[in-house]
């Protein structure tokens, strides 16, 4: 296995991105492959327990973050030093395994190396805590805001007079200053991290990539924060019973009719994840376990995993139709083996059921608020909805480059499915389109760092 690092020094966690993102690509071809999101998730969670077992046992060399000198790691701290790529090679626990690590910059990562390697060099030695000052802090005053968005913290730089750490900072104090003077001259005095960032880009100054990043993380947290809110009762509990991992990541289990799905999501990908699925049901399109759980939850004298088998039987034997494209499917094609995760359609099962002369049919199990008209349904063929996603990716890191923000493939991604959801766009076979789909097998090779330069003025000293 390759791990493709984006610099010869990276820190633990840049490092375990690297490696989880090796694992995803070296099973790439596998027969049964789990969700990539997934199985990336968990290799994070192995390689970095794998990696602090390895620094304990001082089977690693460790780097100072500041000079970048060799040392042992008990003498070092883990969260803020770094590991160096040939003492990756050397380790022995890696090429018993087969394991090398070679660096391939990639621009948005080496980007954002050097955004972190100059706030740390401004903040001498601690970085700053973004959780308190863009999560916690709903109101930033103009001083904070200008020296948040110049990689200076505000606890460390009271005044912008002289560096109060053993580094050239002149040109962040500098840029601190200009924001916060034009600032004050508008009477701005207070205002929210997002409408900080915000005016400041609308006034053409240049803004550090580690705000932007959180500030933009925080608004769509907030975002799927209320639009969980919206969400029937049964999917919210879903979220709420989740095991929570590490980086507001949580471990949730999906059940329908005795099947247990666990996947790991962030909060926005959660939201993102179940508006499709009930998209999809208002459709009137469903697995068949969760038609036999739709149905078994309404009708509590129906067992959702006897359903399942005898639906399966009637497609088997032609009394429920099982349609590809919209075309019913012959029994006589079907392979003579479990259908539980194929798609019906709720019209399709009414039909059996009526048939079957059941006192209960299948519908949309919960209430829909509002009355505004859906979109009509917009079916595309893959080819014409993967360019159409292509065509707004590019629409959509041209305007956040105009504001210099330069979002993630992830964020756009999640963008362009939300935007298809709201016109009805959908795949050639009728199931909506989500974010994860898009950057898979549309989004390769697109990148909003395209263009961006690099600033490499980062100088240490007085």
């Amino acid at each position: 296995m390759t791990v493709e690092m984006t610099a010869p020094y990276l820190g633990l966690s840049h490092l375990v991105r690297a490696m989880a993102q090796a694992v995803v690509k070296a099973n790439r071809n596998a027969e049964e492959l789990q969700n990539p999101e997934e199985m990336e998730a968990e290799a994070a969670q192995t390689w970095e327990s794998n990696l602090r077992g390895l620094a304990e046992r001082g089977a690693i060399k460790g780097h100072d973050w500041d000079s970048l000198g060799e040392a042992e790691w008990r003498s070092l701290d883990i969260e803020r030093d770094v590991f160096f790529i040939d003492d990756l090679n050397d380790c022995k626990d890696f090429t018993r395994d087969g394991i090398r690590f070679v660096v391939v910059e990639e621009e948005l990562n080496a980007r954002e190396f050097l955004e972190a390697f100059e706030e740390s060099v401004n903040n001498d030695p601690e970085p700053i805590d973004w959780g308190y000052w863009v999560g916690k802090m709903t109101k930033l005053s103009a001083g904070e805001a200008a020296r948040l968005m110049a990689a200076l913290d505000p606890d460390i730089y009271k005044e912008l007079g002289d560096s109060p750490v053993g580094n050239d900072t002149s040109k962040a104090r500098k840029r601190a200053l200009n924001i916060e003077r034009l600032a004050v001259r508008e009477g701005r005095e207070y205002d929210s991290p997002f409408g900080w960032l915000l005016w400041a880009t609308e006034q053409g100054f240049q803004v550090h990539g580690g705000y932007s990043r959180e500030v933009n993380a925080k608004k769509k947290q907030d975002d799927a924060a209320k639009a969980l809110e919206q969400l029937p009762a049964r999917e919210v509990a879903y979220w709420k019973n989740g095991v929570p991992k590490s980086d507001g990541i949580r471990q949730v289990t999906f059940a329908f009719a005795g099947n247990l799905s666990t996947r790991h999501f962030t909060l926005p990908q959660f939201v993102d994840e179940v508006a499709d699925r009930l998209t999809r049901w208002q459709d009137g399109e469903y697995a068949v376990i969760e038609a036999a759980q739709v149905l078994a939850d309404a009708n509590p004298s129906l067992d959702a995993q006897s359903l399942v088998e005898q639906m399966e039987y009637a497609m088997h034997t032609g009394k429920l139709v099982l349609r590809q494209n919209d075309i019913p499917i012959s029994a006589i094609n079907l392979l003579r083996k479990r259908l539980w995760n194929r798609f019906v359609r709720a019209e399709d099962v009414n039909d059996w059921l009526t048939a079957s002369r059941a006192r209960y049919l299948l519908t949309y199990p919960y209430t829909q608020v509002g009355t505004a008209e859906r979109p009509k349904e917009l079916r595309v063929s893959d080819e014409d909805w993967k360019q159409l996603a292509r065509t707004r990716a590019a629409e959509i890191i041209r305007e956040e480059r105009a504001r210099d923000l330069y979002p993630s493939q992830e964020d756009i991604a999640y963008s362009i499915a939300k935007g298809f959801r709201e016109q009805g766009v959908v795949g050639a076979d009728g199931k909506p389109l989500s974010g994860a789909t898009i950057k898979r097998h549309a989004l390769r090779g697109i990148s909003s760092a395209i263009g961006k330069q690099l600033s490499t003025g980062v100088s240490r000293g007085k």
